[in-house]
């Protein structure tokens, strides 16, 4: 018993050192950027908002229902800095904490299930499911939302309104970001 658990404990710190040494990684490179392609586009949505634009109204595009999530963390974003100057950089600090902590959201869920199966998914998902744009867009924020209600039904308690609450609230933020 306890060779079992000496393994146990020695792959939880190893999962953790290289969930950490990924994470980091991902942190170093946000100096110097993430997506390939239209990166500043998604934040422009967000920022038409705080403008005074208003969703459906005076622009139609289905893409632009994702900038409802992101309307508050730009506007918190002026008030604190009051320009959007170096708001690529913050919005790619805030985009891999939020994919990070979604990874490991996914490892607490599923390692009651398989431990090395919850690692290989946390892992995967921090370092492959951004779809190529690694920043606040309307195809990593629906991956991630979607990832998240999945994870939660598969895990939710029978009894748990809350967790179906939770779930049905994140369902509703990927069909935002991907209305078709």
């Amino acid at each position: 018993m306890k060779n079992k658990s000496g393994r146990s404990v020695f792959c939880h710190v190893f999962f953790f050192l290289l969930f950490l040494l990924v994470w980091a990684l991902l942190f170093w490179k946000c100096r110097y950027g993430f997506a390939n392609i239209d990166e500043s586009f998604y934040l422009t949505v967000p920022f038409r908002l705080c403008l005074g634009d208003k969703l459906i109204l005076h622009e139609w595009h289905p893409t632009q229902t994702s900038g409802f999530l992101l309307f508050p963390l730009v506007k918190v974003y002026l008030a604190l800095f009051g320009s959007t100057e170096g708001i690529l950089l913050h919005f790619r600090w805030i985009f891999t904490t939020v994919w990070g902590l979604g990874a490991l959201f996914v490892f607490q869920k599923l390692r009651r299930f398989s431990f090395p199966g919850a690692a290989l998914a946390s892992i995967s998902f921090l370092i492959y499911t951004p779809f190529g744009i690694m920043a606040l867009s309307y195809n990593s924020l629906g991956i991630l939302l979607m990832v998240l209600t999945c994870v939660l039904l598969a895990c939710a308690e029978p009894s748990s309104r809350f967790q179906l609450i939770i779930a049905g609230m994140l369902f509703a933020g990927a069909v935002l970001c991907c209305p078709y």
